[in-house]
């Protein structure tokens, strides 16, 4: 996804999401254990997580006839706290696609 690497991973029996990256100087990432959130539901090409009062919204799109994922984390609802977007193959949509949906834990 442009710059951001995302991977799936299981540790000690729990599913992980991570995407992770380098800009310039500065390295983010970002770690999300899949149990800790809930699929509140499917967007239309995406998927929104929510825990607590954090928003994260996965979504696919196209851009100048180029696939595009964007991951976005909102305080609340609204308030942006951050954001990643870059291309995507359509593999890298299917792999994200399927991971998400096929880990979400349901108590």
């Amino acid at each position: 996804m442009g710059n951001w690497q995302i991977e799936f991973f299981d540790l000690e029996d729990e599913r992980y999401f991570v995407l992770y990256g380098s800009y310039g100087n500065s390295y983010r990432q970002r770690v999300f254990k899949l149990c800790d959130y809930e699929f509140s539901s499917i967007l239309d090409g995406g998927h929104v997580l929510t825990k607590g009062r954090t928003t994260t919204t996965i979504r696919f799109y196209e851009h100048k006839d180029k696939l595009r994922m964007e991951l976005a984390i909102k305080w609340r609802g609204w308030l942006l706290v951050s954001r990643f977007r870059g291309n995507v193959s359509n593999m890298g949509r299917q792999v994200v696609k399927e991971n998400l949906e096929r880990y979400f834990c349901t108590e």
